[in-house]
């Protein structure tokens, strides 16, 4: 795919998670993110409908069928999931005008789809992903966060550390890449040297400061 895609235009908050495969989880689950479980069947419905927006999107299929698109999906849906919750855990909301402007902001509907196919995440969950990037940065901000490196970092600590405390739980059917940081940051690509989708705009810049 030769889309240019959009800058994610947060901050990544490099947090480890352990992916304990090997622990029991309860039937029908896809995993389990804190208090809140992804179904199989709810990970089937993304699967289906990521594949349907690729070919839409005339993706090859040989390209298609290389992606372990399961696991891929599940992947990126973690960040979403534990966000929210560290969001309410904290009294940080999101309304649906903040996620219209956001996705506004990025170039439009369009555009905001393919930048949450380039991580992972299939068009119905797009809004979600909006939210839990704006999440992310509000807590950033609450945890003293600012234009300061030395204050933004410790507001990184303090987010991680709020994002570890959620316990993991994967169903060990799905091979999950150990990239740290598309984990438990929303909109990182979960697959290390991914180039399938190209690489965002403005991504060269900001790997240069």
């Amino acid at each position: 795919m030769k889309s240019k895609g959009i800058r994610v235009a947060l901050l990544a908050v490099a947090a480890t998670v352990a992916l304990t495969a090997c622990n029991p989880i309860q039937a029908g689950s896809a995993a389990i993110v804190g208090n809140e479980r992804i179904s199989q069947e709810e990970l089937n419905t993304d699967v289906r409908d990521y594949t349907a927006a690729l070919v839409k999107l005339k993706v090859p299929e040989d390209q298609i069928s290389a992606i372990a698109i399961p696991g891929y999906v599940l992947q990126s849906l973690i960040p979403v999931r534990a966000y929210e919750q560290v969001g309410r855990a904290n009294g940080v909301t999101v309304t649906d005008g903040e996620i219209d402007a956001f996705i506004a902001s990025k170039g439009g509907l369009q555009q905001a789809e393919v930048e949450a196919l380039q991580a992972g995440v299939p068009p119905q969950e797009m809004r979600g992903l909006a939210r839990a990037q704006l999440i992310q940065q509000k807590l950033l901000v609450k945890f003293g966060g600012g234009t300061d490196k030395a204050a933004l970092k410790r507001a990184q600590g303090l987010l991680s550390k709020e994002i570890t405390k959620l316990k993991l739980v994967v169903n060990p059917r799905y091979e999950l890449k150990p990239n740290p940081e598309a984990q438990m940051n929303p909109g990182a690509n979960p697959w290390l040297g991914n180039d399938r989708f190209g690489a965002p705009a403005g991504q060269e810049a900001a790997a240069g400061g």
